[in-house]
């Protein structure tokens, strides 16, 4: 996992001191290696800094440059060693033992995005073909990976993976997206993810490429080569059946991202995501002879159910170590600070204080990777009675009711310009629906609503985990979502997924094979959340006279009437407005 950016001008030079700069900002994300490339008589630049898990000497240094192929490569390529021998079986000698060298082989036997079907992975690469005068910038099928861009005043235009990096670039001008803001407050979760919270500033979808022609100098071009696409369901499935192929597809998945050249460990809930792969990999460390560390997270305040979860199912399993990090009550200003810097989205769940203190823990004992449960939920309906969402009758789940219900979620029309804002939220729930809903309906109603959840809230914890992590140089690893997975699970009809009144049903059959019934049968929560009580003590950090001078707040709403009726919001609403003015003080000011 790294840091990899990229300018490219159709006219000019790039200025190499800009390239350092964007590339520098993301030294947290590689703090092992960096450099850069200016290539096309100056008018390209590609820049990487790295993490090392695979292959740890310095020839695969990146960027890398074999076979007149130039890439800066960010993710894994989990089954790199089947295709470097499917590929030394067709003539092609390596030069170094990186996953790196397998895309640029790939490339060149296979073409794009023909290469692509066969990555097992999480990538996002820049790649440049010398031979054929052309610029790619690729993302993974579904999203794990992320990367940013922007179109820059004098013509560069910027790639990074990153938003903090994009914006150092002197060109391009740091304002705040409003509708993004808008969007969150009006999905949650659930809003699109084609724009940042930075006003020009996007992301390259998933399963997209961009391909820059290089020989006329055209616009970029930005294909779709993968999709959900509505896979047929299967309306005879055999439960056994399929909890015995999932079985052996997480087992696949799990051992594949134990894989690399330094010693990788387990982020662990307490819940069955978690669990399940958590025992899948201590089995796997046990046939290798090592013991698996375990991080999990605990409080001074509030219950403790996901502590003792984690505690049974360490007790059950020989060779865990579980380490313990304590989250206390003492939330200081630059604690929120950092972790916003990080996310690049305000803090409106306070559960990313955990969760970067778990990543934070995780780096502190030497490790550069962990696996995580993240991805479960969407594809299995694990939240079908955590959101509403998802419990709605058939009969509602259509356009117009959908409309209907996202605008009822926007809780702050007493507060805003309302008539304004009234137009604008319409606006933003229906550009959401007509992107991704529309297009992914299917005769299973609630079906549906899972590919709504995949191609939006799956998004965002994709976005969080990547970015909580590697503020901490450590690199997240998600067995969940294989794509071997991800396309099972889509095959499956919801009502397999919610049975005998159990959600995610599939996975907690499969959890009897191994886990503690306590574990198993456990009903869907949060990874987990600091109690309520720690959203006062927030509120202790904040100067609430900021309301009146943000500009943010401002153009959303009456942010005089916000400052006298503060205290009467719900604690959840006035987290979420502190977190907005907390990120504006970050970025904007």
């Amino acid at each position: 996992m790294c840091g990899i950016t990229c300018i490219y001008n159709k006219i000019n030079h790039i200025d190499k001191n800009s390239l350092l700069d964007i590339t520098n900002e993301l030294r947290h994300r590689g703090p092992d290696a960096s450099g850069i490339k200016v290539e096309l008589n100056g008018r390209l630049g590609i820049g990487h800094t790295r993490l090392k898990l695979v292959d740890l000497s310095d020839e695969a240094n990146q960027p890398m440059i074999i076979d007149d192929i130039v890439i800066s490569f960010n993710g894994e390529i989990y089954n790199h060693k089947e295709l470097r021998k499917q590929l030394e079986k067709a003539g092609y000698i390596f030069v170094t033992n990186s996953d790196t060298e397998i895309i640029i082989k790939s490339f060149k036997e296979w073409g794009l995005p023909h290469a692509l079907d066969k990555f097992n992975g999480c990538f996002v690469f820049v790649l440049y073909d010398k031979e054929n005068e052309k610029l790619y910038i690729v993302r993974d099928h579904i999203g794990k990976k992320q990367i940013v861009y922007s179109h820059a005043t004098n013509g560069d235009w910027i790639f990074a993976s990153e938003v903090k990096a994009i914006i150092k670039h002197p060109f391009i001008k740091k304002e705040p997206n409003i509708d993004r803001f808008i969007s969150d407050l009006t999905f949650k979760f659930f809003s699109d993810k084609a724009e940042t919270f930075f006003k020009d500033i996007y992301f390259v979808p998933a399963g997209y490429f961009v391909v820059f022609n290089l020989k006329d100098n055209s616009d970029p071009k930005f294909i779709k080569y993968w999709d959900i696409n509505n896979p047929s369901l299967n309306k005879n499935i055999n439960i056994t059946n399929i909890v015995d192929e999932l079985n052996e597809l997480l087992k696949s998945s799990v051992e594949l991202r134990m894989t690399a050249d330094c010693k990788i460990g387990s982020i662990l809930s307490g819940g069955i995501d978690s669990s399940i792969i958590t025992k899948i990999a201590s089995d796997y460390s046990l046939k290798c002879g090592n013991e698996l560390a375990c991080f999990t997270i605990k409080y001074t305040l509030g219950t403790k159910n996901d502590l003792k979860n984690a505690r049974l199912l360490s007790k059950t399993l020989e060779n865990i170590k579980l380490n313990e990090i304590l989250v206390d009550k003492d939330i200081s200003i630059e604690d929120f600070d950092k972790i916003t810097w990080s996310l690049e989205e305000p803090l409106l769940d306070k559960v990313y204080i955990a969760q970067y203190r778990n990543y934070k823990e995780a780096r502190s004992n030497g490790f550069k990777a962990v696996i995580n449960g993240q991805g479960a939920d969407e594809l299995w309906l694990g939240y079908y009675f955590f959101y509403k969402l998802f419990q709605l009758p058939n009969s509602k789940i259509n356009y117009n009711d959908l409309t209907k219900y996202w605008n009822n979620q926007f809780k702050f029309f007493s507060l805003s310009n309302s008539a304004y804002i009234k137009t604008k939220v319409k606006k933003i729930i229906i550009e959401n629906l007509n992107k991704n809903f529309l297009p992914y309906q299917t005769e299973d109603k609630l079906a549906s609503i899972v590919n709504f959840s995949i191609k939006t809230h799956l998004q965002s914890m994709f976005t969080q985990e990547d970015r909580l992590s590697m503020a901490n140089s450590v690199e997240v690893r998600l067995p969940h979502v294989d794509m071997r997975i991800v396309k099972l699970a889509l095959s499956v009809p919801s009502k397999i997924k919610i049975f005998d009144g159990r959600e995610k049903y599939i996975l907690r059959t499969l959890g009897q094979k191994f886990l503690p019934k306590q574990i198993y049968t456990r009903k869907k929560m949060a990874f987990p959340d600091p109690p309520s009580q720690y959203d006062k003590l927030a509120e202790i950090v904040f100067d609430r006279k900021a309301i009146i001078k943000s500009k943010i707040i401002s153009a959303i709403f009456n942010s005089k009437l916000i400052y006298k009726e503060f205290y009467k919001l719900p604690i959840r609403d006035r987290w979420m407005l502190l977190a907005i003015l907390r990120m504006e003080k970050v970025f904007f000011e």
